[in-house]
């Protein structure tokens, strides 16, 4: 999870690729915030003038199209992401090296991308191999590595091997706050994907105390309504519901609704998660 900056994503079509970093950004906390197309958009411009200036086997241009290929996906088009990634991959072996961190993180990009597809056994496979590569070429404690390692976690908790998956979150957890602390963002996440994993796994009381912890801090860090914060409550909603709680887990899905629909808009996939979750409760 990322801070969100306001306002417009600066005028990239003309810009010198060297003063591009402040449009990177700016696509990249739309990708974020869940404003897929708009970060879409954004990225091709982006990846236009980097692939002009620098050429296609730059690192810089294969990371911008790598965030690409995400937006891609996440706005329904797995095929096309996964053609997409596995084009950028090939190149990235051959001008970079297996090992190079872009090429890793292209490799766990992909698999996400196969998970998402329904392979799971593939993408498990996957990312076992990945964490083995960036174990030897990164480190045991690498951001990368430890990416990799939670990817795994969140496969083995969708095959519904939860007790696995619980155990590689707590080890990440671990690993992540030794190396950056308790108030990094990404410790927060690792934390949401804990409670998940809880929750999912029939321990819903556990998944409440801990979702509830996440959001205060949640809360401080990026604010009420920030998309951030409304995937926290929307799974404290479902460990309300799944403790038999029906009316309060109600309660808090119009709130979510409400500004979903404001920040998002209606026809958002989180909105629509939310009114999909509201509609299964009666409403």
């Amino acid at each position: 999870m990322l801070d969100l900056v306001t306002g417009d994503a600066p005028t990239i079509s003309q810009t010198p690729y060297r003063a591009l970093l402040p449009a990177r950004r700016a696509a990249w906390y739309r990708y974020m915030a869940g404003l897929y197309r708009q970060a879409e958009a954004d990225f091709r411009t982006i990846l236009d003038v980097a692939t002009g200036v620098l050429g296609q086997t730059h690192p810089d241009t294969l990371d911008v199209h790598n965030n690409l290929a995400r937006c891609i996906r996440e706005t329904g088009r797995g095929p096309l992401a996964e053609a997409e990634l596995r084009s950028i991959l090939s190149v990235a072996r051959e001008h970079l090296g297996d090992e190079d961190p872009i090429t890793i993180n292209i490799r766990i990009n992909l698999a996400r991308t196969i998970r998402e597809s329904g392979r799971s056994a593939a993408a498990e496979s996957e990312f076992r191999s990945i964490v083995e590569t960036a174990r030897h070429a990164l480190g045991e404690d690498h951001p990368d590595t430890l990416v990799a390692w939670l990817n795994l976690a969140v496969t083995l908790r969708e095959q519904g091997r939860y007790a696995e998956a619980e155990a590689h979150y707590r080890a990440g957890l671990v690993a992540w706050r030794r190396n950056f602390g308790e108030d990094d963002l990404t410790t927060l996440d690792i934390r949401y994907e804990l409670a998940e994993t809880m929750r999912q796994g029939g321990s819903p009381q556990a998944a409440e105390d801990e979702y509830r912890a996440i959001l205060a801090t949640a809360q401080a860090v990026y604010g009420n309504d920030h998309p951030n914060t409304l995937i926290i409550r929307q799974g404290l909603a479902s460990a309300l519901q799944a403790s038999g709680r029906p009316e309060a887990a109600r309660a808090e899905l119009h709130q979510i609704l409400q500004l979903r629909r404001s920040r998002l808009g209606p026809e958002h996939p989180f909105t629509k998660a939310t009114a999909e979750a509201l509609a299964s409760l009666g409403e």
